[in-house]
């Protein structure tokens, strides 16, 4: 890793911080706050201009919704899809609502969060 990398997360509605344990634990990354993935959160994420690592399971179109207007909010800020799940679609949904990139992996399996840090870093 170059260096320390700064992110902030939003969570998928239902999910827990449980869920993103290893992220948390990830050497080199800096958690810099949380919120839920939902768009009535999106004024919170106004002022950051850290990265933005959004944790799902379940593709919904309230969280493309929110992805959508994460990326408008702020275009030049960076947004990493975590995604947990199976896809159906989701990926060329996810990059047409404004991610930047998408990581697919297993939330709780070593390796995973060095694949968000990683993503973050080629931004």
């Amino acid at each position: 890793m170059s260096g320390e990398v700064r992110a902030a997360v939003a969570l998928e509605q239902g999910l827990d911080f449980q869920a993103i344990q290893l992220l948390c634990q990830e050497p080199g990354l800096t958690i810099t706050g949380f919120v839920r993935a939902a768009t009535e959160s999106l004024p919170d994420l106004a002022q950051t201009r850290d990265p933005i690592v959004i944790v799902c399971r379940t593709p919904s179109p309230e969280l493309l919704e929110f992805i959508r207007g994460a990326a408008e909010q702020r275009p030049e800020r960076t947004h990493v899809v975590f995604f947990d799940g199976v896809a159906n679609g989701f990926t060329r949904h996810a990059f047409a609502a404004g991610a930047d990139d998408l990581v697919s992996a297993d939330a709780m399996q070593p390796g995973s969060a060095a694949q968000v840090v990683f993503a973050l870093e080629k931004a």
